[in-house]
């Protein structure tokens, strides 16, 4: 007799444990999204990997996005690892045109009224060591039961071993804020002495408060460099 396999989930306003057949699961779930299930559990976060988005927003995504992450476990190419870049900014804003995190990053910032940089989503640099975890993760899952799968190296993957006690820990490369970087303004017009770009003699950059007002008030702006040319001239 085959052995069933079963999945448990904590009633919702209970303290009942409910047992429900994988197998029977299995039979009811799209084959591409059945594919991808381990991908998206470990890209948006699990016991060993950290938290991005939702569960449920992950499973809203456009099945063109989640089919993409079939091979997702096979191998860590470029392309796969620019999928699941591509499908995580999907899990966070359904429907943006952002290929990357950078670039979702910044559109948040320009583009949602409470949007500050310490809630933004990480970096795409910082995502790289994201997505190799989870696909390390994936990978494991996938090759739980084959004697002869190789064994990869989770310093390879986003670990690092901590210099206390020898253990693998997620990498940190976290790039510190150099002491002589300015930071941003938080004018609304730049028009007085004390805006912060102003007294260190910079034009404001996209990600001062006056150019995410997106009002065209700042007396300070950032100028291409045929702006600046004709402001020379003149």
């Amino acid at each position: 007799m085959e052995h069933q396999r079963y999945g448990y989930e904590l009633a919702s306003g209970t303290q009942q444990d409910i047992f429900l057949c994988i197998h029977y699961i299995s039979l009811r779930v799209d084959e591409n999204i059945s594919k991808a299930l381990p991908a998206i559990h470990f890209l948006t976060g699990s016991d060993v990997t950290s938290k991005v988005g939702t569960k449920p927003a992950a499973l809203k995504v456009k099945p063109e996005y989640i089919q993409g992450l079939a091979t997702f476990g096979e191998n860590l190419s470029d392309e796969n690892c620019s999928k699941a870049e591509v499908f995580l900014v999907q899990v966070l804003k359904s429907g943006s045109k952002c290929m990357t995190m950078n670039k979702f990053r910044n559109w948040m910032y320009h583009h949602s009224k409470s949007a500050q940089i310490s809630s933004l989503p990480p970096t795409s640099h910082l995502l790289t060591d994201h997505i190799k975890r989870a696909h390390l993760a994936t990978y494991q899952v996938q090759h739980v039961l084959d004697e002869e799968a190789v064994t990869l190296d989770p310093l390879q993957h986003g670990y690092m071993k901590d210099p206390t006690n020898d253990s693998l820990i997620p990498k940190q490369d976290i790039r510190i804020w150099p002491e002589d970087l300015i930071k941003q303004c938080t004018c609304k017009t730049c028009s007085q002495a004390s805006c912060g770009c102003k007294q260190s003699g910079q034009h404001c950059i996209s990600f001062c408060k006056c150019t995410s007002l997106q009002t065209n008030k700042c007396k300070n702006p950032f100028l291409k460099e045929s702006e600046l040319l004709e402001a020379m001239l003149n």
